[in-house]
Protein backbone atom coordinates (compact mmCIF):
# COMPACT_ATOMS: atom_id res chain seq x y z
CA UNK A 1 0.00 0.00 0.00
CA UNK A 2 1.48 3.07 -0.66
CA UNK A 3 1.89 6.36 1.63
CA UNK A 4 0.73 9.53 0.69
CA UNK A 5 0.62 11.71 3.69
CA UNK A 6 3.82 13.78 2.61
CA UNK A 7 1.84 14.39 -0.73
CA UNK A 8 -1.74 14.97 1.27
CA UNK A 9 0.80 17.75 3.49
CA UNK A 10 2.02 19.47 0.29
CA UNK A 11 -1.51 19.87 -1.13
CA UNK A 12 -3.34 21.41 1.68
CA UNK A 13 -0.92 23.83 2.27
CA UNK A 14 -1.00 24.91 -1.91
CA UNK A 15 -4.87 25.14 -1.50
CA UNK A 16 -3.97 27.81 0.75
CA UNK A 17 -2.46 30.12 -2.15
CA UNK A 18 -4.58 28.87 -4.94
CA UNK A 19 -7.59 30.57 -6.80
CA UNK A 20 -11.22 29.29 -6.17
CA UNK A 21 -10.52 26.44 -8.98
CA UNK A 22 -6.99 26.06 -7.90
CA UNK A 23 -8.54 24.66 -4.50
CA UNK A 24 -11.15 22.56 -6.18
CA UNK A 25 -8.37 21.09 -8.50
CA UNK A 26 -6.57 19.89 -4.95
CA UNK A 27 -9.68 18.71 -3.55
CA UNK A 28 -10.38 16.58 -6.85
CA UNK A 29 -6.76 14.81 -6.73
CA UNK A 30 -7.49 14.36 -2.96
CA UNK A 31 -10.46 13.12 -3.22
CA UNK A 32 -11.18 11.93 -6.82
CA UNK A 33 -8.17 10.55 -7.21
CA UNK A 34 -5.83 10.12 -4.07
CA UNK A 35 -8.62 8.67 -1.63
CA UNK A 36 -10.07 6.55 -4.54
CA UNK A 37 -6.94 5.06 -6.07
CA UNK A 38 -6.28 3.85 -2.58
CA UNK A 39 -9.06 2.63 -1.10
CA UNK A 40 -10.61 1.22 -4.22
CA UNK A 41 -7.61 0.80 -7.16
CA UNK A 42 -5.19 -0.89 -5.34
CA UNK A 43 -7.79 -3.54 -4.60
CA UNK A 44 -8.98 -3.88 -7.71
CA UNK A 45 -5.70 -4.89 -8.99
CA UNK A 46 -4.08 -6.78 -6.27
CA UNK A 47 -5.26 -10.10 -8.10
CA UNK A 48 -4.40 -8.48 -11.53
CA UNK A 49 -1.34 -11.50 -11.85
CA UNK A 50 -2.23 -14.41 -9.63
CA UNK A 51 -5.97 -14.62 -11.09
CA UNK A 52 -4.09 -14.09 -14.82
CA UNK A 53 -4.60 -17.96 -15.80
CA UNK A 54 -3.89 -19.27 -19.70
CA UNK A 55 -4.77 -22.55 -21.37
CA UNK A 56 -1.57 -23.71 -21.61
CA UNK A 57 1.15 -25.65 -19.32
CA UNK A 58 4.25 -24.13 -21.54
CA UNK A 59 6.87 -22.93 -19.11
CA UNK A 60 6.93 -19.39 -19.35
CA UNK A 61 4.38 -18.45 -21.60
CA UNK A 62 1.73 -17.37 -18.88
CA UNK A 63 4.20 -14.88 -17.45
CA UNK A 64 5.43 -13.29 -20.80
CA UNK A 65 1.50 -13.40 -22.18
CA UNK A 66 0.57 -11.44 -18.59
CA UNK A 67 3.23 -8.84 -19.13
CA UNK A 68 2.19 -8.49 -22.45
CA UNK A 69 -1.02 -7.77 -21.39
CA UNK A 70 -0.08 -5.46 -18.62
CA UNK A 71 3.62 -4.00 -19.82
CA UNK A 72 2.88 -1.23 -16.60
CA UNK A 73 1.04 -1.84 -13.64
CA UNK A 74 -2.12 0.38 -13.91
CA UNK A 75 -2.08 1.48 -10.15
CA UNK A 76 1.77 2.13 -10.19
CA UNK A 77 1.31 4.08 -13.36
CA UNK A 78 -1.91 6.32 -11.97
CA UNK A 79 0.39 6.56 -8.64
CA UNK A 80 3.32 8.50 -10.44
CA UNK A 81 0.48 10.43 -12.23
CA UNK A 82 -1.12 11.54 -8.87
CA UNK A 83 3.03 12.45 -8.04
CA UNK A 84 4.07 13.29 -11.18
CA UNK A 85 0.54 15.94 -11.59
CA UNK A 86 1.25 17.31 -8.12
CA UNK A 87 5.14 18.42 -8.70
CA UNK A 88 4.63 21.50 -10.56
CA UNK A 89 2.52 22.94 -7.63
CA UNK A 90 4.78 21.42 -5.36
CA UNK A 91 7.62 23.45 -6.81
CA UNK A 92 5.77 26.28 -7.23
CA UNK A 93 4.60 26.09 -3.26
CA UNK A 94 8.01 25.82 -2.09
CA UNK A 95 9.55 28.58 -4.11
CA UNK A 96 6.52 30.99 -2.50
CA UNK A 97 8.13 29.88 1.51
CA UNK A 98 11.45 30.66 0.35
CA UNK A 99 10.49 33.86 -0.69
CA UNK A 100 7.67 34.73 2.46
CA UNK A 101 10.61 33.97 4.48
CA UNK A 102 12.85 35.92 2.91
CA UNK A 103 10.76 39.21 2.40
CA UNK A 104 9.78 38.56 6.19
CA UNK A 105 13.56 38.98 6.68
CA UNK A 106 13.85 42.21 4.71
CA UNK A 107 10.22 43.70 6.67
CA UNK A 108 12.11 43.89 9.94
CA UNK A 109 14.82 46.66 8.54
CA UNK A 110 12.46 48.40 6.68
CA UNK A 111 8.86 48.49 7.82
CA UNK A 112 8.27 52.01 7.46
CA UNK A 113 9.14 51.73 4.48
CA UNK A 114 7.31 48.65 2.74
CA UNK A 115 4.18 50.03 4.62
CA UNK A 116 4.11 53.21 3.13
CA UNK A 117 4.35 51.64 -0.66
CA UNK A 118 1.66 48.70 0.49
CA UNK A 119 -1.02 52.13 1.19
CA UNK A 120 -0.21 53.11 -2.37
CA UNK A 121 -0.62 50.28 -3.83
CA UNK A 122 -3.96 49.41 -2.08
CA UNK A 123 -5.37 53.22 -3.24
CA UNK A 124 -4.49 51.89 -7.06
CA UNK A 125 -4.64 48.93 -7.31
CA UNK A 126 -7.73 47.35 -8.64
CA UNK A 127 -10.45 45.81 -6.15
CA UNK A 128 -10.88 42.60 -8.64
CA UNK A 129 -7.45 42.25 -9.06
CA UNK A 130 -6.43 42.64 -5.16
CA UNK A 131 -8.91 39.92 -4.14
CA UNK A 132 -7.78 37.23 -6.64
CA UNK A 133 -4.15 37.95 -5.90
CA UNK A 134 -4.93 38.04 -2.25
CA UNK A 135 -5.84 34.16 -2.70
CA UNK A 136 -3.08 33.20 -4.56
CA UNK A 137 -0.27 35.70 -3.17
CA UNK A 138 1.02 35.70 0.21
CA UNK A 139 0.48 39.21 1.78
CA UNK A 140 4.37 40.08 2.51
CA UNK A 141 4.74 39.59 -1.51
CA UNK A 142 2.26 41.99 -3.02
CA UNK A 143 4.59 44.53 -2.98
CA UNK A 144 7.95 42.84 -4.08
CA UNK A 145 7.39 39.26 -5.92
CA UNK A 146 3.81 39.90 -7.53
CA UNK A 147 4.31 39.64 -10.72
CA UNK A 148 6.89 36.77 -10.88
CA UNK A 149 4.61 34.56 -8.60
CA UNK A 150 1.94 35.06 -10.69
CA UNK A 151 3.56 33.67 -13.41
CA UNK A 152 4.85 31.13 -11.72
CA UNK A 153 1.70 30.31 -10.70
CA UNK A 154 0.04 30.20 -14.46
CA UNK A 155 3.45 28.05 -15.48
CA UNK A 156 2.42 25.35 -12.80
CA UNK A 157 -1.41 25.39 -14.16
CA UNK A 158 -0.10 25.11 -17.49
CA UNK A 159 2.46 21.98 -16.57
CA UNK A 160 0.30 20.03 -14.81
CA UNK A 161 -2.37 20.24 -17.79
CA UNK A 162 0.69 18.62 -19.99
CA UNK A 163 1.74 16.12 -17.75
CA UNK A 164 -2.07 15.27 -17.62
CA UNK A 165 -2.43 15.00 -21.38
CA UNK A 166 1.33 12.77 -21.30
CA UNK A 167 -0.74 10.56 -18.73
CA UNK A 168 -3.95 9.86 -21.36
CA UNK A 169 -1.61 9.44 -24.13
CA UNK A 170 0.46 6.74 -22.18
CA UNK A 171 -2.63 5.14 -20.93
CA UNK A 172 -4.24 4.89 -24.25
CA UNK A 173 -0.98 3.85 -25.96
CA UNK A 174 0.78 1.32 -23.19
CA UNK A 175 -2.29 -1.30 -23.00
CA UNK A 176 -3.66 -2.96 -26.36
CA UNK A 177 -6.77 -2.41 -24.67
CA UNK A 178 -7.80 1.42 -24.85
CA UNK A 179 -11.33 1.55 -23.41
CA UNK A 180 -12.61 -2.02 -22.17
CA UNK A 181 -10.71 -4.30 -20.10
CA UNK A 182 -11.77 -7.92 -21.98
CA UNK A 183 -12.58 -11.22 -20.81
CA UNK A 184 -10.26 -12.80 -22.69
CA UNK A 185 -7.00 -12.12 -23.92
CA UNK A 186 -5.79 -14.48 -27.22
CA UNK A 187 -1.67 -14.20 -26.64
CA UNK A 188 0.63 -15.65 -28.74
CA UNK A 189 4.32 -14.75 -27.99
CA UNK A 190 7.42 -16.95 -27.40
CA UNK A 191 7.49 -19.44 -25.44
CA UNK A 192 3.91 -20.41 -26.30
CA UNK A 193 3.58 -23.04 -28.08
CA UNK A 194 0.21 -21.42 -30.56
CA UNK A 195 -2.59 -19.04 -29.66
CA UNK A 196 -3.80 -19.35 -26.06
CA UNK A 197 -6.40 -17.81 -24.00
CA UNK A 198 -5.75 -16.14 -21.05
CA UNK A 199 -8.55 -15.06 -18.70
CA UNK A 200 -9.04 -12.22 -17.03
CA UNK A 201 -10.26 -11.36 -13.58
CA UNK A 202 -13.56 -8.58 -12.93
CA UNK A 203 -12.78 -7.30 -16.27
CA UNK A 204 -16.20 -5.26 -15.55
CA UNK A 205 -15.01 -3.82 -12.79
CA UNK A 206 -11.55 -3.23 -13.85
CA UNK A 207 -12.83 -2.03 -17.42
CA UNK A 208 -14.89 0.94 -15.15
CA UNK A 209 -11.77 2.04 -12.63
CA UNK A 210 -9.86 2.66 -16.11
CA UNK A 211 -12.64 4.46 -17.69
CA UNK A 212 -13.14 6.11 -14.63
CA UNK A 213 -9.55 7.51 -14.88
CA UNK A 214 -9.64 8.89 -18.36
CA UNK A 215 -13.08 10.90 -16.69
CA UNK A 216 -10.97 12.27 -13.80
CA UNK A 217 -7.82 13.44 -15.98
CA UNK A 218 -10.47 14.97 -18.69
CA UNK A 219 -12.10 17.05 -15.68
CA UNK A 220 -8.99 17.99 -13.95
CA UNK A 221 -7.61 19.44 -17.17
CA UNK A 222 -11.00 21.55 -17.57
CA UNK A 223 -10.43 23.10 -14.08
CA UNK A 224 -6.97 23.88 -15.46
CA UNK A 225 -8.54 25.45 -17.83
CA UNK A 226 -11.14 26.98 -16.17
CA UNK A 227 -8.67 28.53 -13.43
CA UNK A 228 -6.63 30.07 -16.52
CA UNK A 229 -10.11 31.82 -17.75
CA UNK A 230 -10.97 32.73 -14.12
CA UNK A 231 -7.82 34.43 -13.81
CA UNK A 232 -7.71 36.09 -17.17
CA UNK A 233 -11.95 37.13 -16.65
Amino acid sequence: VMSWKYLDDVLLRLSKNSTLLGKYWIATVLLLRLVVLTVFGESVWSDEQREFTCNTKQPGCENVCFNTFAPVSNVRMWGLQILAVSVPGALYFVYVMHVVSVSNENDKVKTSDLSTAANERVRTANKRWKVLTNHVIPSELHKTRGQCIWRLYLLQIFSRMLIECVFIMLQYTVYFYRWTVPQVFRCQVWPCPHTVDCFISRPQEKTVFFRYMYVISAFSILLSIGELLYIGW
